[in-house]
């Protein structure tokens, strides 16, 4: 998966974290040194400054959608991406040892892991205070320091495997049971195909970003119907503001294909001259 010289990985952590889980699946045959990140942006900032070679993000969840700092730091950093997994997420409710159901008051986890388990919290825990961490694993560990037998914590049920202090009140609480999650290897620099057409062989899924220069009517439909003419098959479509002014936004495209077929290429070139902006985000 990653060459000799790529030995240092960028992911959201601490350890246990779900991004650590999906890691294991691009370094299972390697020794890799992680970096563990507070949050995606400074999982984009290590790779970018180059003191990471590559980082793992969570990119979509098939429940709750696309993660958005990813898309604003893919667009707006000069990082790319290099592969895509899915993993399987599945959420336990975790305290302290001596704690039960009955003594929990309020439940700590990363904003998507609590939102997927909406219905779970909603039916059991109607009362209890909800509160968003930068990831799983540190609300694991704010829950040791605390030792406060009231707080419970959404996470992967590894995180309390070994952990004499910490139990399993309740495994896979998510509300929907074949939930997963997308996760992207990135890189710094622009997609390899842009540099070299020897490494386009086997991937088949392209991402990309635009904006215009100005809001006008039709602009959209224009790049819409170039994809149509050209019979490239479309399978994500999603907008995100510019941070700019009201009503600009930036629209970020998956599709399938390779980047060195001819009708490809043309239809990106037509793309181009239509945007103010256009970023190949990945071929893989």
């Amino acid at each position: 998966m990653l060459s000799n010289k790529n030995k240092i990985l960028a992911l959201l952590g601490p350890a246990n974290s779900y991004s650590d889980i999906a890691s294991a699946i691009f370094t299972k045959t390697e020794k890799i040194k992680k970096i563990f990140a507070r949050d995606i942006d400074e999982v984009f900032e290590l790779v970018e400054n180059e003191k990471a070679v590559l980082g793992l993000v969570p990119i979509e969840n098939k429940i709750h959608g696309t993660i958005r700092e990813v898309l604003d730091n893919l667009f707006f950093k000069n990082i790319h991406i290099e592969k895509e997994i899915n993993i399987p997420i599945i959420h336990s409710l975790i305290a302290l040892e001596n704690s039960t159901k009955k003594d929990i008051k309020k439940i700590i986890s990363h904003e998507q892991a609590i939102a997927q388990c909406k219905k779970y919290l909603k039916k059991n825990f109607p009362l209890a205070l909800l509160e968003a961490f930068p990831s799983t694993s540190n609300a694991i560990q704010k829950l040791l320091e605390t030792g406060e037998k009231n707080i419970a914590v959404i996470a992967p049920e590894i995180v309390a495997k070994g952990n004499k202090f910490l139990k399993i009140l309740e495994k896979g609480i998510q509300d929907y049971k074949d939930n997963s999650t997308n996760f992207v290897l990135i890189k710094k620099g622009k997609t390899q195909e842009q540099k070299n057409s020897t490494t386009s062989k086997g991937k088949t899924k392209i991402s990309i970003a635009f904006y215009f220069t100005k809001n006008a009517p039709g602009t959209l439909f224009g790049v819409f119907k170039d994809f149509a003419d050209a019979k490239i098959n479309l399978t994500k479509v999603e907008s995100r503001p510019t941070k700019k002014h009201f009503g600009e936004y930036i629209f970020f495209i998956d599709f399938n294909g390779s980047i060195f077929d001819k009708k490809v290429q043309k239809t990106m070139k037509a793309i181009t001259k239509k945007v103010a902006k256009l970023k190949i985000l990945g071929s893989y």
